[in-house]
């Protein structure tokens, strides 16, 4: 999609396309309502932006709206990111598995 038509968008329609990039709900609604953008740039400042200033519970929001590596995404950005997985035999795919879990309990549970 383009940037005019972006900004042409409803505002529940560009929520709903900015919430399949970043499951923030408080992300994508500023987004949305800092629209019109004159630039692509623009947008992409306004974007990094509203994620800097994310609270805890909506950086937790926006990635609990995305699988681990490996996993069977739902979104069609996740889609785009995971393609190099998607015909990975089990062994691979057994071996990511460790590894998202290993991190979490590295990171996450800390």
């Amino acid at each position: 999609m383009d940037l005019e038509t972006f900004n042409a968008l409803p505002n529940r329609s560009a929520v709903a396309d900015l919430t399949s990039c970043c499951s923030s709900p408080s992300w994508a609604q500023r987004l949305a309502s800092s629209r019109p953008f004159d630039a692509f740039d623009e947008l992409i400042r306004c974007a990094d932006q509203a994620l800097a200033e994310l609270d805890e519970d909506e950086v937790d929001a926006a990635l609990a709206g995305h699988p681990r590596i490996g996993q069977h995404p739902g979104h069609a950005s996740s889609r785009r990111e995971q393609v190099g997985v998607t015909t990975a035999d089990a062994q691979v795919l057994a071996a990511l598995t460790r590894a998202n879990r290993d991190y979490e309990t590295r990171f996450v549970s800390a």
